[in-house]
């Protein structure tokens, strides 16, 4: 029932540009939602409510193998651990300034333990499965407009496909945070690609339809969270949360494979 009019409420205030009733309508619409679920099935406008950052696996760990099941946690960052400690608003894709909630870590399950003892965090809602996506080295960066596995070592245990996210019954996909990396897909292969040098050239030598990378998060200290889900029509939609930490804001925005 809430849910119902919040949506209602929502869209009254989009027909009437009254932003105040869009948000009071969107508090009904998610707000008995935990932040997983929000996660899940609204990725949108979770990247508009929290600050998030991915911490599932470390800027210098290219061999782990994907897999389209893996269980996660979001804590809370309690203790000031973010790398981004200033992050004080979020722009959304809709241009409305908000801001966060709270700002939470994405962990693997089996890394909670560690996260609390270094970082004294507590968990955000309940443990959440989803396809993991994992880092891999490009031999070069220049892929020549074509993402191929002669140009990546460890194609083969590095890709997420529609086909096995079809065969798990899973939507979701998560990856670490990007800091010069790339996601890319190729027909039913996704990756994500760390450059040789240059994150830029490896972004200009891919074909900008099908990737996400350093020109879009590109001002000096800007990272980005990213999710991928797969939609009802099979086709891919990215979501971003891209970090400055030289302004001390976010945006938060989508894009189709």
């Amino acid at each position: 029932m809430w849910q119902e009019l919040g949506r209602a409420m929502k869209r009254v205030g989009k027909a009437t540009g009254n932003q105040a009733l869009i948000d009071k309508g969107r508090h009904w619409q998610y707000g008995h939602m935990s932040p997983e679920q929000l996660m899940r099935h609204h990725p949108s406008a979770f990247l508009r409510t929290y600050a998030v950052q991915s911490h599932i696996e470390p800027p210098d760990v290219v061999g782990k193998a994907a897999t389209t099941q893996a269980t996660y946690q979001l804590r809370h960052d309690v203790g000031n651990a973010t790398t981004f400690p200033n992050m004080h608003s979020i722009v959304g894709g809709d241009g409305v300034t908000r801001a966060p909630t709270a700002h939470l870590h994405l962990v693997f399950a089996s890394q909670a333990a560690a996260h609390q003892g270094v970082h004294q965090s507590n968990q955000a809602g309940a443990n959440f499965d989803a396809a993991f996506l994992p880092m891999r080295q490009a031999k070069q960066d220049n892929f020549a407009g074509q993402l191929t596995n002669k140009k990546v070592a460890g194609w083969k245990t590095g890709r997420i496909t529609e086909t096995a996210l079809n065969q798990q019954h899973e939507d979701l996909t998560l990856t670490t945070q990007l800091s010069g990396c790339t996601i890319a897909k190729r027909r039913d292969n996704m990756m994500h690609l760390r450059p040789v040098a240059n994150g830029a050239a490896m972004h200009t030598s891919l074909p900008r339809a099908e990737t996400f990378g350093r020109l879009d998060y590109p001002a000096q200290g800007e990272q980005a969270f990213v999710m991928m889900k797969r939609k009802p029509d099979g086709h891919t939609r990215l979501y971003f949360q891209t970090h400055d930490s030289t302004t001390g804001t976010m945006r938060s925005g989508r894009k189709d494979f």
